[in-house]
């Protein structure tokens, strides 16, 4: 399948640390699951509780402390010190992705809000093909 392909370019997808819905494979594994759904909770989330024009990011600190543990399960399984389970993946990739939406959301809106329209007029020129 084509979203199996699509995913495959970020995602290991191996069958043993992935998820079954009706008995089909989802296309990313435990980790990258709890990664998008994080994500996906902290722009609801951010939404709901921060100003739009708001461009503030956090402190580095606790996008470093939301990485550890996802970073201490890969490296600790990795080396054989211990078998991590869907569960622990899951839970490590929600809190990960959604702690980067309060870094990337406020830097992609002020980008966003500093663009002109003819600023993406000439981007969108940029990607035309030239005919000969």
């Amino acid at each position: 399948m084509i979203i199996y392909q699509m995913y495959s370019m970020t995602c290991h997808q191996l069958s043993e640390r992935s998820y079954f819905i009706f008995d089909h494979k989802m296309a990313v594994c435990a980790r990258c699951f709890g990664i998008y759904t994080g994500f996906l909770v902290g722009l609801v989330i951010y939404s709901l509780f921060s100003r739009i024009i708001n461009y503030k990011t956090l402190s580095k600190w606790y996008l470093i402390i939301s990485l550890l543990p996802m970073a201490i399960d890969g490296t600790s399984q990795l080396f054989g010190l211990r078998e991590s389970f869907n569960l622990m993946r899951l839970l490590t990739g929600l809190l990960f992705g959604f702690t980067v939406v309060f870094y990337v959301l406020p830097v992609f809106l002020e980008v966003m809000n500093n663009t002109t329209k003819e600023d993406i007029k000439t981007i969108f020129k940029s990607f035309r093909v030239k005919k000969r």
